[in-house]
Order: structure tokens, then C-alpha cells, then sequence
């Protein structure tokens, strides 16, 4: 009786351990991935759409709503789909953090830094949505200069960047391959993001100096 106790009693802790290794690794084989990626290929395709609209219309046309009044109408009311880029990027916060916070090799860094390129185009965003919508009666009734246009544009193209590059950084902490993570390349995607943040913030601040202070008769 005694040599099968102490047969058992080895074979039900290689059990549990066992079993511990299995919920770690479905831990970390991640099923949170193919979600982070569909919220990504939404919030930038939203983005690039977007700019495909705003190059069917003529910049030109922009600072003339006697020429057109209802082309610009429409020309601002495609601004509607940063609403859904903005829930499509605070989707891929969460999901990125719900990431950061599970066990196995499918995880990304908890830092701070890994999420501020997100919330910095989070930020981009409403700043975009609150100046078409504060500006609203100028913009659709053509009441601004031709170079708000270009600035605008220059804007919308910088978010796609930054939209591309959170993808490659976050994507490249995912399940490394055997070389493992690459470190450098990693932290320059981030910091490369942040900086077009900048550049973003500074053209909003740009066109919003231009509808306070550069509006025309239309």
C-alpha cells in the first residue's frame, strides 16, 4: 500500500504541473491578436478612406461656396468617420493593455510609453472632430484659404503614419520569432510615431490659427 501512496503522490504533482504549463501557455498563445490586428486594419483603413474622399474634391473648391456649396457640404461632412476612427483606436488601447496583462510570449510592454503614441492619436482625433464641428458653418461654406486645404490633408496623412507605424511597433512585440524582439527597432518605431504626433499637433494648432484669423468672404 505504501509503494502505491508514494507512486501517486509524484504522478499527481506532474499532473498539476502539468496543467499549470497548459493555462500558461494558452495564456500566452494570445487570442486577443487577431482582434488587436482587425481594430488596427479599421482604424487605419477609416483614416486612409478618408483621405481618398478628400482627394475628390478640389482643395480649390474648398475656398468658394458660391462655386460649389454643395460639394463642400459634403466635403466636410466625410469628418463624420474620425468618429469611427476615434472608437476604433480607444478599441485598440484597451485590447493592447488587455494584451500587455496576459502571460506567455504573446505579450507586449506594459509601459507607458507603448500606449502614448496610441493616446496622442486618440487625442489628434477629437481635436479634429471638436474643430469641424466648432468650425462647422465656416468650413462647409467655403469661408477659408486655399492652404487650409493642404494643411488639413498634410494632418490626415500624418495619422495614417502613425496609425501604420503603432501597428509595425505593437506587431513586432508579438510573438517574437526565435532571434527574439528587436529592441531597437521597436523603440524607433515608437518614437518615430511620437514625433509625427508632433508634427500633427502642430499642424491642428496651424489650421486652427487659420480659421480664427484667416477666414474670407467666401
Amino acid at each position: 500500500m505504501s509503494s502505491t501512496a508514494s507512486i501517486a503522490k509524484p504522478t499527481a504533482a506532474a499532473a498539476a504541473a502539468t496543467t499549470a504549463k497548459k493555462v500558461t501557455l494558452s495564456s500566452g498563445n494570445n487570442d486577443l491578436i487577431p482582434t488587436y490586428k482587425i481594430f488596427a486594419y479599421l482604424a487605419v483603413g477609416t483614416v486612409i478612406f478618408k483621405v481618398i474622399l478628400q482627394l475628390f474634391y478640389n482643395p480649390e473648391m474648398r475656398n468658394s461656396s458660391v462655386a460649389n456649396p454643395e460639394k463642400n457640404e459634403s466635403n466636410f461632412e466625410t469628418y463624420i468617420l474620425y468618429y469611427f476612427a476615434v472608437v476604433w483606436a480607444i478599441g485598440l488601447l484597451v485590447i493592447v493593455y488587455a494584451i500587455s496583462s496576459r502571460l506567455g510570449d504573446c505579450v507586449v510592454s506594459s509601459s507607458f510609453i507603448n500606449f502614448l503614441p496610441i493616446i496622442f492619436v486618440i487625442l489628434i482625433l477629437i481635436f479634429i472632430i471638436y474643430q469641424n464641428t466648432n468650425f462647422y458653418n465656416v468650413i462647409s461654406q467655403g469661408k477659408v484659404p486655399k492652404h487650409y486645404a493642404w494643411v488639413d490633408f498634410a494632418v490626415n496623412a500624418l495619422l495614417v503614419l502613425q496609425f501604420v507605424l503603432i501597428y509595425l511597433y505593437i506587431n513586432e512585440q508579438l510573438c517574437p520569432n526565435k532571434n527574439g524582439r528587436d529592441d531597437r527597432k521597436i523603440k524607433g518605431l515608437t518614437y518615430g510615431c511620437m514625433i509625427l504626433a508632433i508634427f500633427s499637433f502642430v499642424g491642428m494648432g496651424y489650421s486652427e490659427w487659420i480659421l480664427r484669423t484667416e477666414i474670407t468672404d467666401g
